[in-house]
């Protein structure tokens, strides 16, 4: 089967570099652009189903780049982003900077920010979200997953490598799409491509 991974488009926290994992933020006016000409590029590769987060972000996108296509869509809890509980709203710098937020989670898997998540568990339910996926589906789909930055990263971290301490190795521009084939393993064709984006990446 194909599987197409695409990131939300922008939010205002993209843009100012902080975090919102489980914030539930809305599309900036230019990630509702990067979301419509995603669907140029989507209506090309000829999806059949779409899997998407339960965050406003993702559904959003989603809507946009598969608006007339007439395509089942479910939302998976299972694709949210990972939380990180007190420390939301802060910046990306600040937090591993001064909080060494990275190294924490990859020195330990059951470390978590207060009231936030633990790489092992994100790691945990992105798997078992794309094991129903996979369930689902049969050979001939070609299926869409709307997801995160960081979730798509641990994601494919463990479906690459078996480690989800590789997750800092991936990253997903907004509305970028990453293309892949899966039968008993994942391999990669295309990754974070933005050409359809122009000058809105």
């Amino acid at each position: 089967m194909k599987i197409l991974f695409i990131r939300h488009g922008q939010i205002l926290a993209n843009r100012e570099g902080r975090w919102h994992g489980s914030t539930d933020s809305p599309l900036t006016l230019k990630g509702k652009i990067q979301a419509r000409l995603t669907r140029r590029a989507v209506k090309n590769l000829f999806p059949t189903v779409t899997f998407v987060s339960p965050l406003q972000r993702c559904q959003k996108t989603a809507l946009l780049a598969t608006r007339d296509l007439n395509i089942p869509t479910e939302v998976l809890p299972g694709l949210a982003e990972m939380s990180i509980g007190e420390w939301e709203n802060r910046k990306y710098a600040e937090l591993n900077t001064v909080e060494n937020l990275h190294s924490k989670f990859n020195g330990d898997l059951s470390w978590c920010p207060p009231n936030g998540e633990s790489l092992q568990k994100v790691s945990d339910r992105s798997l078992a979200a794309f094991d129903q996926i996979t369930d689902s589906c049969s050979a001939e789909d070609t299926i869409l997953v709307v997801s995160h930055g960081a979730l798509l990263a641990i994601l494919l971290a463990n479906l690459l490598h078996g480690d989800p301490r590789r997750w800092t190795n991936y990253f997903f521009s907004n509305c970028s799409i990453t293309a892949g084939e899966f039968s008993d393993h994942l391999r990669i064709i295309d990754f974070n491509n933005t050409n359809h984006l122009g000058i809105f990446v």
